[in-house]
C-alpha cells in the first residue's frame, strides 16, 4: 500500500506540473481563485491541476503515516473500535453477500440489533469504514473486492483495476491493525487536500499550499492520523462541511453538497451538530454588515439586500443532514426515537474522565477554562501560531467590520475583479469578500476551542476534541506567509518605487515558509511515537510539559514501545500487568505479530505477573506504589522516554521464573 500511495502521489504531482505548464495555474499562485475575475475563462475555483496537487500532498501524507504506524501502540479506544468493527463487519458480509437469504438475514431486526449493539454511543460512518477496510483490504483482498465490483457493469473497470493491483500487491498491509487504521489515515490526508483547496480559493495557491503543509507538521494531528479513531475524521468532517457551506453561498450545487456532507459529518461524531451554530452566526454577521448603510452603497435596504448571498446551504442541510444520519446508521432503524434520544442523552451526560493540568487532577467539574488555550500554546508549533496571528491581526478590520464605523471599512464588491483585489491587498487597504471569509475562518477556528473550554464539558483525550480548529489556524498561517512575503518584497523595492518583481515574492515566500515549516516538521518527527508526551519548545519541550504538570503518556498506548523489550526478556512467555492498556489493544499487539503470542496480560493484579508497567499519569501514582509493595522493589527495570521524560516505567517481579535478564 505504501508503494501504491507513493506512485499515486508522484503521478498526481506530475499531473499538477503538466497543468501548470499548460496554463492551469495561469492566474498565479498569489491571486485568490474564488475572486471574480481571477479566471479569465471558465468557472471560479480550483482547476484539475489544483485537485492533482492537493491529491499529491494528501497521498504523500497518508504514505508517511502508514509507514510510521507500526511503531505506535494502540489506544484504549482503538481496542473497543476493533471489537465493534468486527461485529459490524459480520453484518456487512451478510448485507453484501450474493446470496439473497444472507441479505434478508442482515435486515432482520434481531440480527441487525445484535451486530450493531457494540459501541452504540458513537455513529456508524468511521467504524463502518474500519469494518469494510478490514474485510476488503485485508481479510479477502483482492478477491473479495473484485467479486463485489464485478457484479455491476458500471464498476467492472474498477474490478479489473483492483485485480491488476492485487496481482502486483497480494498483501496491502503488513499488519491487520493497519487495515482498521487506514480509513483514519485517509481522513488525515483529505484534511490536507481540502485545506489546500480552501486556502487556494480564498487567499491564493501559495497560501493554500503553505496551510496544507503546516497542518501536516502539527504533532498532535499527525499522531491522531495514525489511529482507528474518530478524531482525524471529525476534523475532516468539520472542515468539509465548512468548505461546502462557504462555496454553497455562491453555487447552488455546492449548497446541496453541504447538506450531504453535513449528513456524513453527523454520522462521524456528535460535535458536528454544532456546525449550524457556526453558519448561523456567520450569516448573521454577513447580513448585518451587508445590509447596514455605508458610503457609496445603495441608499435603500432592498438595494443592499441584493448583495446578500442567498443561504441555500441551510435549506439542504436541514433537508438532507438528519435524513442521512438516520438512514446511514442501522442502529437507529428500530426504536428510532428512543435510541436517538439515548444517543443525545449519553453525550449530554457523558462521564467525566480524569485529566491532569498544572499538577492537579480533575475528576469532576468545574474544570479549568484555560486548559484548551494553554494546550494549544503548548502543542502547536509557535511559528505556525505566530504566522496565523500575523494574518488574523492584519485582517482585524474585516473580522470586526460590523462593529466599525462604515467610513472606515471599504469593501470589495462582486463586480470588482482580481486585479482590484490584489492591488488593494498590496496597498495594505482593508478589503473583504462578500462571504466575509476572514470572519468565517476565525469563527471556525475559535468555536471548537470555546466549546471544550466550558467548565462543565468533559475533557479527555488531550487536545483531540478541538482539532477541528487546527485547519483554520493553518489557513491563517498560510495567509500570513503570503502577507509577509508581499510586505518584505515591498520593503525591498521601496527605494526604487517599483512594483516588487514576482520572482522576489516567490523567493521570500519560500524562505519564510521554510523558517516556519522546518522546525514544526522536526518537532513532529521527534514526537513520534510518543505524541501525547511531546510539547513544544515554547513551554520547554517534553520536559517543560512534565514540569508544568501537563498530561503525558496517557490513553494506554505506550505498551507499543515496549514490545521489543518484552520479547527479549520473556522469550518463553510470561504475564504482564498492562496498567492502562485496554484488553483488546494489548491482544492486537499479538495478532499483528509484534508481541510473542505466549506473553499474556493480567488486569486484576500485578502480584501474579512477571512484569508490571505504569503509564505516568498523576492518578496512576497509587498503582506504582502498589507495584512497589507487591514486588518489593522500587527500582525500574526499563523506562520508555521521550527526550529524557518518562512515558512508561517497567518493573520486574524478583520472584519471576520466566524473566530473562
Amino acid at each position: 500500500m505504501i508503494r501504491l500511495l507513493v506512485v499515486v502521489s508522484i503521478c498526481a504531482f506530475v499531473l499538477a506540473l503538466v497543468g501548470g505548464a499548460t496554463g492551469s495555474f495561469a492566474d498565479g499562485f498569489f491571486v485568490p481563485l474564488g475572486k471574480p475575475g481571477a479566471r479569465k475563462h471558465g468557472k471560479l475555483g480550483p482547476t484539475w491541476a489544483d485537485h492533482a496537487l492537493g491529491l499529491s500532498i494528501a497521498t504523500a501524507f497518508i504514505a508517511i503515516v502508514l509507514a510510521s504506524a507500526h511503531t505506535l501502540g494502540f489506544m484504549r479506544d482503538e481496542g473497543m473500535y476493533f471489537d465493534a468493527s468486527k461485529s459490524y463487519a459480520a453484518w456487512f458480509e451478510k448485507l453484501l453477500s450474493k446470496n439473497p437469504a444472507d441479505r434478508a438475514w442482515a435486515m432482520e431486526r434481531p440480527n441487525s440489533d445484535s451486530l450493531w449493539q457494540p459501541n452504540s454511543e458513537h455513529p456508524s460512518l468511521m467504524k463502518s469504514g474500519f469494518a469494510l477496510s478490514w474485510i476488503y483490504l485485508w481479510k479477502t483482498w483482492p478477491n473479495g473486492l473484485v467479486e463485489l465490483l464485478s457484479r455491476v457493469w458500471i464498476t467492472k473497470p474498477l474490478a479489473w483495476l483492483v485485480a491488476a493491483i492485487g496481482a502486483r500487491a497480494p498483501k496491502l498491509f503488513v499488519e491487520e491493525s493497519a487495515a482498521f487504521r487506514f480509513p483514519g489515515m485517509v481522513a488525515g490526508g483529505l484534511i490536507l487536500y481540502l485545506t489546500y483547496l480552501f486556502g487556494a480559493e480564498a487567499r491564493g495557491r501559495a497560501a493554500g499550499l503553505c496551510a496544507a503543509l503546516f497542518y501536516a507538521a502539527l504533532p498532535r494531528p499527525f499522531f491522531d492520523a495514525h489511529l482507528a479513531g474518530f478524531d482525524a475524521a471529525a476534523a475532516l468532517a468539520w472542515l468539509a462541511v465548512a468548505y461546502a457551506y462557504w462555496r454553497g453561498l455562491r453555487d447552488r450545487g455546492w449548497a446541496v453538497a453541504a447538506g450531504v456532507v453535513w449528513g456524513l459529518a453527523l454520522l462521524t461524531k456528535h460535535n458536528s451538530w454544532f456546525l449550524p451554530v457556526v453558519f448561523i452566526a456567520h450569516y448573521a454577521w454577513v447580513a448585518y454588515d451587508v445590509l447596514r448603510g455605508r458610503p457609496g452603497a445603495n441608499p435603500t435596504l432592498a438595494g443592499r439586500a441584493k448583495k446578500l448571498p442567498i443561504p441555500w446551504p441551510f435549506l439542504f442541510m436541514g433537508m438532507l443532514g438528519p435524513a442521512i444520519f438516520m438512514y446511514g446508521w442501522p442502529r437507529v432503524w428500530y426504536d428510532t426515537w428512543a435510541r436517538v434520544d439515548w444517543y443525545f442523552s449519553f453525550h449530554a451526560h457523558h462521564d467525566y474522565y480524569n485529566l491532569e493540568y498544572l499538577h492537579q487532577t480533575y475528576f469532576q467539574p468545574p474544570q479549568p477554562i484555560t486548559l484548551p488555550v494553554v494546550l494549544v500554546l503548548a502543542t502547536v508549533p509557535a511559528a505556525i501560531l505566530f504566522a496565523a496571528a500575523v494574518a488574523a491581526g492584519e485582517r482585524w478590520r474585516a473580522l470586526l467590520s460590523p462593529l466599525l464605523p462604515s467610513r472606515r471599512l471599504p469593501a470589495i464588491e462582486l463586480e470588482q475583479d482580481a486585479t482590484t483585489v490584489a492591488g488593494a491587498l498590496a496597498d495594505g487597504r482593508t478589503v473583504e469578500d462578500p462571504r466575509r471569509t476572514s470572519f468565517f475562518w476565525f469563527f471556525n477556528m475559535v468555536l471548537p476551542i470555546a466549546l471544550i473550554s466550558h467548565p462543565k464539558v468533559p475533557h479527555f483525550g488531550g487536545t483531540k476534541h478541538w482539532h477541528p480548529a487546527y485547519p483554520f489556524i493553518c489557513l491563517f498561517a498560510g495567509a500570513g506567509i503570503v502577507l509577509a512575503a508581499e510586505r518584505l518584497a515591498a520593503l525591498a523595492t521601496r527605494a526604487s518605487r517599483a512594483t516588487p518583481p514576482r520572482w522576489l515574492v516567490y523567493v521570500l515566500a519560500g524562505v519564510t515558509f521554510g523558517l516556519v515549516f522546518t522546525p514544526a516538521a522536526l518537532e513532529t518527527a521527534r514526537s513520534h511515537p510518543h505524541g501525547l508526551t511531546h510539547y513544544t519548545p515554547l513551554v520547554g519541550g517534553p520536559a517543560g510539559g512534565a514540569d508544568l504538570g501537563l498530561m503525558r503518556g496517557f490513553w494506554g498506548y505506550e505498551t507499543g514501545a515496549l514490545v521489543d523489550w518484552l520479547n527479549t526478556h520473556l522469550p518463553n512467555g510470561g504475564r504482564v500487568y498492562p496498567n492502562d492498556t485496554f484488553w483488546s489493544s494489548f491482544e492486537q499487539l499479538k495478532v499483528d505479530g509484534r508481541l510473542h503470542a505466549n506473553i499474556e496480560q493480567e488486569w486484576g493484579s500485578a502480584s501474579s505477573c512477571d512484569v508490571a508497567v505504569v503509564e505516568h499519569e498523576q492518578h496512576m501514582d497509587e498503582c506504582e506504589h502498589q507495584i512497589w509493595m507487591v514486588f518489593g522493589t522500587v527500582t525500574p527495570a526499563y523506562v520508555v522516554t521521550l527526550d529524557g521524560v518518562p512515558a512508561l516505567t517497567v518493573y520486574v517481579n524478583p520472584k519471576s521464573q520466566r524473566f530473562v535478564p
